[in-house]
Formats: structure tokens, C-alpha cells, sequence
């Protein structure tokens, strides 16, 4: 029920009815499902803070899965640990494989290695057009940091996939 009305409102854009939806949850130290759906939308609000302490439950308290693993990278790049997240991408390379290499290159910009992160996103293939919707998003995210070529026609096409989803809208304003 509420894990699924969380979802829709996430996958709608909606962060705020997301929001909504989790304030009724209580505490979530012992529920790492909840924490990763709460640490979204707190990083998504730019809740720094609390966005660390809930994707660190995700990934600590159970099974790391891809989902985890990714909102703790995001998380961690937003807060300009890029080399935690690098590290983290590490310990966890058999999760997420087609997310990786894009992972890994926006953690190295945003690391300030920007050459380095140029090299591996011009080597990296762009996602099929009917990969799923994460991996496209960190494509955009990688190709975007490091000012790729192909960081605008994809974030038109994923604008007309997804026009409300937060992490387009914030390439959108950086990409301008």
C-alpha cells in the first residue's frame, strides 16, 4: 500500500506527495527499504543531512542491493564525497553493472578529476533508448559533469520521458 502510493508519486515527479506518504512512516533506522525511498527524496530536496543518514541505513542495515548502492553514490557525490562514493562503487562492483561505468565516471568529476572523467564517459557507449530509466539518468548525470556532447540531446530526450523528474530538471538548469 504505502510503499507502492510512494513509488507512483516518485515515478510521477512528485516529490512533495512522496514526502507526504513517508512522514507517516516513523522511524526507519531498522527499515533500509523505507530509508532508501526517504533518502531520495531528502537528496532530491537537497536535505543533505538527512539524505546521508537514510542511504547509509539502505546500505548498512540490509542486503546492499543496486538501488541502495546508487542513491548512496548520488548521495555521497551531492555531498562532495566523490571518493567515498568511487570507494563504495569499489566494495560493491558486481551491483548495478550497466550503471557502473557511468557512476564512475560522474564520481571522478565530481571528484575534480574532470579529464579523467571526460576519458571515461567518451569511451562509454550511450545507454539503448529502452535501458532502464537509472541507467539512462546516470548517463545524463555522467555525460552532464563533464560537459560530453551528448549531454543535451539526451537530456531533451529523457525531458520528454520524464519532464518533472528532479534529476533532469537539475541537469537542465546546470546545462543551460
Amino acid at each position: 500500500g504505502p510503499l507502492v502510493a510512494f513509488d507512483m508519486a516518485m515515478e510521477a515527479g512528485d516529490v512533495a506527495l512522496a514526502e507526504g506518504f513517508g512522514k507517516g512512516w516513523g522511524d526507519v533506522s531498522l527499515k533500509p527499504a523505507r530509508a532508501l525511498r526517504l533518502a531520495r527524496v531528502a537528496r532530491l530536496l537537497g536535505k543533505g543531512e538527512d539524505a546521508d543518514r537514510l542511504s547509509k541505513i539502505a546500505v548498512e542495515q540490509g542486503t546492499v542491493v543496486p538501488s541502495a548502492l546508487v542513491e548512496r553514490v548520488l548521495v555521497l557525490c551531492g555531498l562532495g564525497k566523490a571518493t567515498d562514493a568511487l570507494a563504495l562503487l569499489g566494495r560493491y562492483s558486481l551491483l548495478a553493472p550497466e550503471e557502473q561505468p557511468w557512476l564512475k565516471a560522474y564520481g571522478t568529476a565530481q571528484s575534480g578529476k574532470t579529464a579523467d572523467a571526460k576519458k571515461q564517459v567518451e569511451a562509454l557507449k550511450e545507454p539503448d533508448k529502452k535501458a532502464p530509466w537509472p541507467v539512462r539518468r546516470d548517463a545524463l548525470l555522467a555525460m552532464a559533469a563533464v560537459n560530453d556532447k551528448r549531454a543535451k540531446p539526451w537530456l531533451k530526450d529523457l525531458q520528454k520521458e520524464r519532464p518533472n523528474d528532479p534529476d533532469v530538471l537539475g541537469v537542465a538548469k546546470t546545462l543551460k
